[in-house]
């Protein structure tokens, strides 16, 4: 795919002004007429807001306008994304995932299936999502997980994947300022988002049993409804089941369940 040189204008002229943006409206806005010349018909930046230890993601900023953002944020699609689930899994986190390749090479569970369905469903023949680590400005134990991705009727190139990286770490710095600035002057606006949410869980310890039965869990199904495809008994699960919930200190089922969801990539 050759840039056309429009497009090329379009992204200077972001990258010039992208700094002195104030309003995540004005962001969103900007970014739209930056990519719209790309092919790019959706944006969206999901972020932990700089809070490691909690994983419960939030919409930074994105292209709201368009039927699939609002779809997809009414639906909390970004908690179950496959694509920010994986970027958690990343050593390089400047490398961006093309969405068909990771399709292609990745098992997906049915939710993670019907994102992707309903995504192309919506237009969104290709997309990318640029993962993005940051160090805090508020403290030297806190980094800030955020994914920007972008979607439409492109063709993947090195180029346009380079334009676009370039376009989602200026966005996502810009936006991550606005939030810093409005946190310091209430500090409570941004934690009440952040606070109600499960600590950030290992489970990478899980015995291969128990990474079965939470698997299906995950998917919706109840302790005699594993049982069943486990050819194992109800009180097995359940077992299982509470010991989990006892090795990792959780209250209640409910509790463990909105821990599995924030991970199932590990499980």
């Amino acid at each position: 795919m050759s840039i056309p040189q429009s497009a090329y204008v379009a992204v200077k002229k972001f990258m010039r002004e992208v700094g002195k943006i104030s309003s995540l409206t004005e962001l969103t806005d900007q970014m739209a007429l930056a990519t719209k010349s790309l092919g790019i018909e959706h944006i969206i930046c999901v972020s932990a807001f700089g809070f490691a230890p909690l994983q419960d993601r939030t919409v930074m900023f994105g292209s709201l306008h368009t039927e699939w953002i609002e779809h997809y944020g009414r639906n909390k699609y970004y908690i179950d994304d496959a694509l920010s689930n994986h970027a958690l899994t990343l050593h390089d986190w400047g490398e961006p995932v093309w969405w068909t390749d990771f399709i292609s090479e990745h098992d997906l569970t049915v939710v993670q299936r019907k994102i992707f369905k309903e995504a192309f469903d919506f237009g969104l023949k290709e997309g990318i999502v640029v993962p993005i680590p940051v160090a805090s400005d508020l403290s030297d134990n806190i980094s800030e997980y955020a994914f920007v991705t972008m979607g439409g009727d492109v063709v993947k190139s090195d180029e346009l994947e380079n334009t676009l990286r370039l376009l989602a770490i200026a966005a996502h710095g810009t936006a991550r300022r606005i939030y810093l600035k409005a946190y310091r002057k209430n500090p409570s606006d941004l934690m009440e988002d952040v606070t109600d949410v499960v600590r950030n869980i290992d489970f990478s310890t899980l015995t291969h049993r128990q990474k079965e039965i939470l698997s299906w869990i995950c998917e919706g199904e109840g302790p005699s409804e594993v049982a069943e495809r486990l050819g194992v008994t109800v009180g097995t699960v359940n077992d299982h089941i509470k010991a989990v919930k006892r090795k990792y200190g959780f209250v209640s089922t409910g509790e463990m369940t909105k821990a599995l969801h924030r991970h199932r990539i590990f499980i």
